[in-house]
């Protein structure tokens, strides 16, 4: 495997490359640079957003189709001295075609706070950054990363010139085809995707701290270097699946850690791995016997690390297994119907529906290959 010190020395090429000529080093940019010329400036208008407890926030939309163009994943960099970089460039080209590029103050202008249908990470490399999130803002700092979930309302802010950091912008449906391809265990981290595809305000962003000198980090790195110095997406999807089994891992652990209860010896994570094993005939009242809680604390413990129900988390073990029978098995779907605990074909479709936007029928045509 390329030592640590090598994938470093790579990425720091990169970042001064970046300052000596942002439209050939910086796709992204490149991209936003040409369309400002050939289109003209051109401002999102800001939308205020319909929730409750956000009245007066305004958010812009930004859509996939003017971000990745034909690729499936995209990495810029936010770097307070990097964006003067390219202002400058900016207004100089614009100058060269009696344009006029306005003045932007980055040190007193933030960015604006917006919303997506695709998923955005972010990954603190030098110094800092403040995160804004349903309007909260949330500080990281070097070896920190974030995952944002679809359609949270956020925005990223480097308070500093020394400040760098890396955004690495997927599409949704290559999101959900990796998971239905590659992540079939539990649980909680593969849970937070799936649900996020039809459920976008279950969770609004997961974060990790300090990955330096780990394999996150390493798969991180060697992506930026992929994605600047040839742009191969295949290879990119590659290193992302890899990340994405590290960050499993990771917050595998830290939730088992969280979770202990030191006095019954059990974790989130023994739990769910047994409600999956025993779904077709569990009971909350044979659960909490199993692990030593009464009903009500089982809910409440359930609850707490989860945010779901007993009854929500019995019907997705039973969904996740119809899965895996329509891809790996010729079972019938009324055949998987019965072996998953359904009397009604039509009700496991509707749940289908429900969760992945079609039948059964069109699931396995859909993800067969995939496996």
């Amino acid at each position: 495997m390329e030592q640590i010190a090598q994938v470093d020395q790579k990425v720091e090429k990169i970042i001064s490359r970046l300052f000596e000529n942002p439209s050939q080093n910086n796709p992204v940019f490149s991209r936003e640079f040409n369309g400002r010329i050939q289109g003209g400036l051109k401002f999102p208008k800001q939308i205020k957003t319909s929730n409750e407890g956000l009245k007066k926030q305004n958010y812009v939309i930004l859509t996939e189709g003017t971000i990745f163009g034909q690729d499936d994943i995209v990495v810029s960099v936010e770097c307070k001295a990097l964006n003067k970089r390219n202002d400058q460039f900016t207004r100089e080209a614009f100058s060269q075609i009696g344009m006029e590029y306005p003045y932007i103050d980055r040190d007193k202008v933030k960015p604006l706070v917006h919303r997506h249908d695709f998923f955005e990470l972010f990954y603190v490399y030098h110094g800092g950054c403040i995160s804004t999130i349903e309007n909260q803002d949330v500080s990281f700092f070097a070896g920190d990363i974030c995952l944002y979930n679809r359609n949270a309302i956020h925005s990223m802010y480097v308070p500093h010139d020394q400040d760098l950091v890396f955004n690495v912008l997927i599409r949704k449906n290559l999101i959900t085809e990796t998971f239905h391809s590659i992540i079939q265990g539990s649980d909680l981290f593969s849970q937070f995707f799936i649900d996020s595809l039809q459920k976008p305000t279950t969770k609004n962003y997961l974060a990790i701290q300090q990955i330096q000198k780990t394999t996150i980090e390493f798969y991180l790195k060697k992506m930026v270097i992929c994605f600047f110095n040839e742009n191969n997406q295949e290879y990119l999807k590659s290193l992302l699946i890899c990340f994405l089994y590290e960050i499993e891992k990771q917050y595998r652990q830290e939730m088992m850690e969280q979770s202990l209860d030191q006095e019954n010896n059990i974790t989130i994570v023994k739990i769910l791995q047994y409600i999956e094993q025993h779904y077709m005939d569990l009971t909350l009242e044979t659960l909490s016997e199993q692990f030593h809680y009464t009903p009500r604390n089982m809910i409440y413990y359930i609850k707490k690390y989860t945010n779901k129900t007993f009854s929500e988390l019995i019907r997705e073990s039973k969904i996740k297994k119809a899965c895996e029978l329509l891809i790996k098995t010729n079972l019938t779907p009324e055949q998987i119907t019965e072996q998953v605990g359904y009397n009604d074909r039509s009700y496991l479709d509707k749940l289908f529906h429900q969760q992945f936007g079609v039948s059964m029928v069109k699931y396995k045509k859909k993800y067969n290959h995939l496996l």
